[in-house]
């Protein structure tokens, strides 16, 4: 993995908000849909968490998609959270909340649970959209644990040859702490480029690679308004991670979720902690990772450690506050106009 520029980095036109005033304004862009203080407040950090880490595209531009849900009923601004454990794993069920608001509780109670066990498992239902799972699952490393969440979705991908979506392009993410160091945090879905991005060819009217998705015949595309399956990275690869993927979040959940509104609805959910110091000596699980991280790092001078990009863009933006493209900030107004809020 080799280095990119920082996107936080702003660019002409950009406008810049503090990460205080940021959150300040999600919080009171959810009050204002009608959730709790204590969730408008968790909802705001996570999606303002994910901006401060590059992931632009699922902070705070998702709050239009998500206000429209919780309008049009298929999202609960209060719902009531159950966290259950069974005691060789625990059991949550989110009651279709707001997914940012959900995970950081279930982290929360897993992460208290895990300084006692080795491992924990936990299965959640009725969760929402989880927007940037790494910029989530990062805390279960925070705190010195390795951790692994996947979501699943609507079926999006398929191989060669699918006529119709076959199976959903489920995002995963994982998190290795490092002793002196941001933690490593690995966050990807199983296609080989995002809907986004083929969405936004499609606007432009620019043809898009044939390795990208294919048409409605089964055959690859170049044309991003024919695309109606994507194509996984590495071919079967791909599609088999999925099947564990659609297996761990969604056959363990019961849950198979369809889009509306544009975001998946009914979603599953899994999450895995390992706590390592129940494995072997702490000191001897961070000299490890420190060991085959540095031969990794020694092997090309240009390699990165997934995480540290964000990590760095964090922290960066904690200093210098959060880039706004004008085209976002136009959108913001407008929600906020909706809502009868001050614009951001």
């Amino acid at each position: 993995m080799r280095p990119e520029a920082v996107g936080g980095v702003p660019n002409a036109g950009d406008e810049t908000r503090s990460v205080a005033e940021t959150v300040a304004w999600a919080r009171r862009v959810l009050l204002a849909c009608g959730m709790g203080e204590e969730d408008a407040g968790l909802g705001a950090s996570r999606l303002v968490r994910a901006d401060m880490r590059n992931v632009r595209t699922h902070g705070i531009a998702l709050l239009p998609v998500y206000v429209e849900s919780i309008r049009q009923g298929h999202m609960n601004a209060t719902p009531r959270l159950t966290i259950e454990d069974r005691g060789d794993h625990l059991l949550a069920d989110a009651d279709n909340g707001l997914g940012q608001v959900a995970m950081a509780k279930v982290l929360d109670a897993a992460i208290a649970t895990c300084a006692e066990r080795a491992i924990v498992a936990v299965s959640v239902r009725r969760v929402g959209h989880l927007g940037a799972l790494g910029s989530q699952i990062v805390v279960a490393a925070e705190a010195g644990l390795v951790g692994l969440m996947v979501q699943n979705t609507q079926p999006l991908v398929g191989l060669q040859g699918s006529t119709r979506p076959a199976i959903g392009n489920d995002p995963f993410a994982f998190a290795i702490p490092r002793a002196d160091d941001a933690p490593l945090v690995f966050d990807a879905a199983v296609s080989a480029v995002s809907l986004a991005r083929i969405r936004a060819a499609a606007a432009a009217r620019l043809p898009i690679p044939a390795d990208w998705a294919l048409d409605e015949t089964g055959a690859p595309t170049t044309d991003p308004s024919r695309a109606s399956v994507l194509l996984p990275f590495g071919g079967y690869k791909g599609i088999a991670l999925a099947m564990l993927f659609e297996t761990l979040a969604g056959s363990l959940s019961g849950m198979r979720p369809e889009a509306i509104g544009g975001i998946p609805v009914g979603n599953g959910a899994f999450v895995m902690l390992l706590n390592p110091q129940r494995f072997l000596p702490r000191r001897s699980f961070d000299a490890h990772v420190t060991g085959w991280i540095s031969t990794y790092l020694a092997a090309d001078p240009q390699a990165r450690i997934p995480g540290a990009r964000a990590a760095q863009s964090e922290a960066d933006c904690a200093t210098t506050g959060i880039a706004m493209p004008a085209s976002l900030m136009s959108r913001l107004d407008r929600l906020a106009g909706e809502l009868g809020i001050a614009p951001l």
